[in-house]
């Protein structure tokens, strides 16, 4: 996150909203660090981008925390003046009519219900953290040089170590003995 916090030039609420300019200057920085095979840059790229996708998320929302407690109040909306050193104010301000906009708030309130909200009895639990199925089935056919099974994906994405662990829990373990009781 080093390189965002040396270059953040603008006031984007979402990793998305970061110009493909600005993340193509990022990803050249980070070619001059790294190196592998010329052939597997495309999928280096993507697994960037997600990390940075992640990151960028994490940190505005550090910084949203520490501005209130630097401010002393709980409402983001009077944290001017008092934003990270790497976002500028102008850029904070900006950031800060955006966040507190109820289309943003509701959108907010949503996703951090739907985290702490139990189904069936237990929290919904995965291994694959904001990475769609779809990206993980790509990357799942990529290894396996084949289209993987639903067996294989929902094994992937429900236990450690990429699927070669235990399962995340017990929900997770029953489905898989059942779908494989009828599959097979």
């Amino acid at each position: 996150m080093v390189d965002m916090r040396n270059r953040c030039e603008g006031a984007w609420e979402e990793w998305k909203f970061v110009p493909t300019c600005f993340k193509d200057t990022m990803f050249e920085h980070f070619q001059e660090r790294w190196q592998w095979d010329e052939r597997d840059t495309q999928l280096i790229r993507r697994a960037w981008n997600r990390h940075f996708n992640k990151c960028y998320k994490d940190e505005l929302t550090k910084a949203r925390k520490r501005a209130k407690v630097k401010a002393s109040i709980n409402d983001i909306a009077d944290t001017s003046g008092h934003g990270p050193s790497w976002i500028a104010p102008e850029h904070w301000d900006e950031l800060i009519t955006k966040w507190s906009q109820e289309k943003w708030r509701a959108r907010s309130h949503k996703a951090s219900v739907s985290r702490r909200t139990e189904h069936n009895g237990s929290m919904v639990k995965h291994t694959i953290g904001f990475i769609p199925i779809s990206q993980h089935k790509l990357v799942l056919e990529h290894e396996l040089g084949q289209m993987p099974t639903q067996s294989e994906l929902f094994q992937q994405t429900h236990s450690y170590e990429k699927g070669k662990g235990d399962f995340v829990d017990n929900k997770s373990m029953a489905v898989n003995v059942i779908s494989l009781k009828y599959v097979f």
